[in-house]
């Protein structure tokens, strides 16, 4: 037996439109580059309402890339300025306060005395470091002047010693000189004392 079967219970049969679509695949793009530029997109969906009657859903769909969304505009609101803060001044009116406001302000007035004090004593010790580093080049300077006369010093007693030894060997043979004039003219004498007798003779 066959069971009857409802008229509701089929489904509808498609149209040939709608077999169309179906039956048609839709295109793949990787890349939409190719869609830049005026027109692109325009002639695609020129092409795709020549044949469906939503274009714009088609396209979206396809092409979900060239759906163009506009964002939300944000109202750039201006920070809070920060609140300033009163500090309210409390007077107070008990006697040991006024002795200690009193006090206080008679203290600020001696550390300003005392910084000015330190520094001028500074200023003073910075003279006085600028004094020691010039007296310190000075020393240096004639410590290099001892050294430089030291050696001239010691250089004019080499020179002495040398001169000395060259006099005491001079005088040695002055008087070897001497010995020997001596000794010249005697024999000199002897030998004229000889021609004399020869002559008398």
């Amino acid at each position: 037996m066959h069971r009857a079967t409802s008229p509701s219970s089929k489904s509808p049969s498609p149209t040939r439109k709608d077999r169309g679509t179906m039956e048609r695949p839709l295109p793949v793009y990787s890349d939409f580059s190719h869609m830049s530029g005026a027109g692109g997109v325009g002639t695609v969906k020129f092409v795709v309402g020549l044949r469906e009657d939503n274009p714009d859903a088609i396209i979206a769909r396809v092409f979900p890339l060239t759906k163009i969304v506009p964002g939300e505009v944000k109202e750039k609101k201006a920070k809070p300025k920060p609140k300033k803060v009163v500090v309210e001044d409390k007077t107070c009116q008990r006697a040991d306060c006024a002795a200690r406001k009193e006090k206080l302000a008679n203290m600020k007035d001696e550390n300003k005395g005392l910084r000015m004090k330190v520094k001028a004593i500074e200023g003073k010790v910075d003279t006085v470091r600028n004094k020691i580093a010039l007296n310190e080049k000075s020393i240096l300077l004639a410590e290099e002047k001892n050294d430089t006369l030291n050696g001239q010093i010691e250089e004019s007693q080499t020179k002495i010693v040398t001169m000395t030894a060259d006099v005491e060997k001079a005088e040695s043979f002055n008087r070897l000189l001497y010995v020997c004039l001596l000794y010249g003219l005697g024999v000199w004498e002897l030998y004229h004392t000889h021609i004399t007798h020869i002559n008398v003779c």
